[in-house]
């Protein structure tokens, strides 16, 4: 049974009359990858709803965003019904409560409780196992992504500043339908400076730090590479070296079946083992992430397991250093798929529980 009609047996086994989704990452979940969003970031909900009953689903909106995301996105869906108000008529809470008493629908339920039962959280429980076209929709944009990344890492000069590189990322993504969400560029000292570096008008001179998170048909992937413009210092190798294999660990550990508060734990254990046991306080550590750049954020006291067919994104950072690269679980026991992995970069061997694998360290150039 696919997702979209494990929706419709919640309504039948929970009792209501209709569901009603908002949030884009839930329509994308639901509605085979449907984008609602018109720039590079998901929005917060407003733009649609979608009202879905055993027999029927209605499109809500602006005329404007009605008539696109039921061609755009929507055409597949046999029957849909658009139910578009006037632009300045359209407003969700007020608008979405228009409809349901017009059609006299009362027991309902949704993801943002603005209209009846709060269902967020079962709704996300839904999202994994990916199926086999998100599957495939993922592996190739982790490729893509990685691909574009990689190569302006690999072409990058001294003397471009921050802005003209992710410039050039953008637009590279942007034109295989990529859409960034986030774009980060730091040169040299700011990588230390900052976890969060928004590209300034500052020129590279020799080290830059490249990550991006995007998505395609509302699936995510996210990765980082640092480059060098000579040879590396080995502070620098250190760090890279001390945040691979703090990856390494979170990475082997993602398996089916492991709490995501265990992996975090075991992530502190790394940090403190290599000599930098406060650095998992100087920024999130990452999570699972397949319709959002992350789902949830991990923490020690997330009891939440992972499941087949899930992507996560662990991005650990060390004084500015940091690993980060999108995977996939496999079955129970096996090890995840490294999916933004090109085999095409530099790598170190990171080890953990006496199994080793590849992580992207330091191009020098």
């Amino acid at each position: 049974m696919d997702r979209f009609e494990r929706l419709k047996l919640l309504l039948t086994t929970r009792g209501f009359e209709a569901v009603v989704l908002t949030k884009p990452a839930n329509i994308a979940a639901f509605f085979r990858g449907a984008q609602l969003s018109l720039g590079f970031r998901q929005e917060p909900p407003g733009r649609i709803a979608i009202c879905m009953t055993r027999e029927k689903v209605v499109l809500l909106g602006n005329r404007t965003e009605v008539s696109r995301v039921a061609e755009d996105e929507l055409s597949w869906l046999h029957g849909l019904t658009g139910r578009p108000f006037r632009w300045d008529e359209w407003h969700l809470k007020a608008s979405v409560k228009v409809y349901l008493d017009s059609e006299g629908i009362k027991r309902v339920c949704d993801d943002i409780g603005a209209f009846g039962e709060n269902i967020g959280t079962a709704l996300e429980v839904m999202y994994y196992p990916l199926s086999d076209e998100e599957i495939k929709n993922i592996r190739e944009l982790a490729k893509d992504t990685a691909s574009i990344v990689e190569s302006e890492a690999k072409n990058l000069d001294s003397g471009p500043t921050e802005v003209r590189v992710a410039g050039e990322l953008a637009g590279q993504l942007v034109s295989r339908s990529i859409w960034p969400e986030l774009i980060m560029v730091a040169a040299d000292e700011r990588i230390g400076r900052f976890r969060h570096c928004v590209p300034k008008d500052i020129p590279i001179r020799r080290l830059a730090l490249l990550s991006v998170t995007v998505h395609r048909r509302g699936v995510y992937v996210s990765l980082t590479r640092l480059v060098s413009l000579g040879a590396a210092t080995p502070e620098w190798r250190q760090l890279q070296e001390a945040c691979n294999r703090v990856d390494a660990t979170a990475i082997l550990l993602s398996k089916p079946g492991t709490s995501v508060g265990e992996i975090f734990s075991a992530m502190k254990r790394s940090y403190a083992e290599e000599g930098y046991p406060d650095e998992w306080a100087a920024h999130h550590q990452g999570g699972p992430a397949g319709f959002y750049g992350r789902d949830y954020k991990a923490t020690e006291h997330e009891s939440r397991s992972l499941v087949e067919r899930q992507p996560i994104v662990w991005n650990p950072t060390v004084c500015g250093a940091k690993s980060e690269d999108t995977i996939l679980t496999g079955r129970m026991g096996q090890i995840p798929e490294i999916i933004t992995e090109t085999g095409t970069w530099v790598y170190y061997d990171a080890s953990f529980n006496g199994v080793t694998i590849r992580r992207p360290t330091i191009l020098e150039k």
